[in-house]
């Protein structure tokens, strides 16, 4: 093989790992009901799962209910809600951030797919939980990159520094899609997905997601007391974030779609309920989202308390509510949208 072809070998190679993102040659595993296709959902990475819940919108009649965040929404099905399937998909993506929610909704909207009432679980204030952006990719979201850092050098709160920061920020996540893109593995979980019967899954995943969207729980074997929570690192832009990210979805509540934001609840335990109300960092961030949320005229409700310590439903751990637990809350909250 003389260079040029090795050339253009390699070249098809790096086109095709890149054509390969969102796995634009599956199914609607969801419209399917797929057991196999939804066990392999596990398997990718936050950008496939975010492109085929976003592309199974689109092929859908507009859903009356969904429901965004990350692991601490994804196990609430319709019926935890008490809620037509037909009516409900969680939109949820494991492992995202606000962010992220806002991000898809932003482009639902644009489909014209995104639901008529948009439930949004925001992490905790005392969590300090951050993940950069997934989806979609770098080259699409490099303009907003741009003039979020921009926005932030601008305002009264923020300055250069913080703007580097975001600039790092952003540098950090294009460089961690171009691992995972070109990653060995991650290639392997996009072509099983798309070729099942030729190529078995790397990994065994005894929960599958459900056609609704939602992916269970497991549930503890017995009670669990958890007593600490993560130790407080503050995300130095958490804040800046939030203020840009609210009047994102003011702007699509504007546009027709009701959003309604509910921090994510915390074991009911009084050390965990405690910690969570007394940490400096937590409280500044709740209020700064309660005074945003009110200037923009948004619903966010502070994290409930759910349950009883010790008692069933039991909690895995501190933060992930259970979903017998996490879905008639939400029931409420959407009956008194109107639905």
């Amino acid at each position: 093989m003389n260079f040029l072809s090795f050339l253009a070998c390699l070249v098809l190679l790096a086109i095709s790992a890149v054509v390969l993102r969102g796995v634009p040659f599956s199914a609607d595993v969801f419209r399917a009901g797929d057991d196999g296709g939804l066990r392999r959902l596990a398997g990718l990475p936050i950008h496939d799962l975010a492109a085929l819940k976003r592309r199974h919108a689109a092929a859908s009649p507009r859903y009356d209910v969904g429901l965004f965040g990350n692991s601490r929404a994804v196990q609430v099905a319709a019926a935890d809600i008490g809620i037509d399937e037909r009516r409900f998909f969680n939109f949820a993506v494991p492992g995202t951030t606000l962010r992220q929610s806002v991000e898809l909704l932003e482009l639902l909207v644009a489909d014209g797919s995104a639901p008529r009432i948009a439930v949004i679980s925001v992490d905790n204030a005392v969590l300090h939980f951050q993940s950069r952006l997934a989806y979609p990719g770098l080259v699409r979201r490099l303009p907003a990159a741009i003039a979020g850092i921009w926005r932030i050098w601008r305002s009264d709160d923020g300055g250069w520094l913080l703007a580097a920061r975001a600039l790092v920020d952003d540098v950090r996540t294009g460089w961690a899609q171009i691992r995972h893109v070109y990653s060995f593995g991650q290639i392997y979980n996009r072509l099983s997905f798309m070729f099942p019967g030729l190529l078995a899954p790397r990994n065994r995943f005894d929960l599958t997601f459900r056609r609704d969207g939602s992916r269970p729980m497991a549930p503890p074997p017995a009670p669990t007391a958890p007593t600490t929570l993560p130790p407080e690192r503050p995300f130095v832009l958490a804040e800046a974030y939030l203020a840009q990210d609210l009047p994102r979805l003011a702007r699509i509540q504007a546009s027709g779609v009701t959003v309604l934001l509910y921090e994510s609840p915390l074991y009911p335990g009084d050390a965990v309920q405690t910690a969570a109300a007394e940490a400096p960092h937590a409280r500044r961030l709740r209020a700064l989202f309660r005074a945003q949320c009110q200037a923009l005229a948004l619903a966010c409700l502070p994290a409930a308390r759910l349950g009883r310590a010790g008692a069933e439903p039991y909690w895995p751990d501190c933060c992930h509510a259970p979903a017998a637990l996490l879905g008639p809350y939400l029931a409420g909250l959407i009956a008194g949208a109107g639905t």
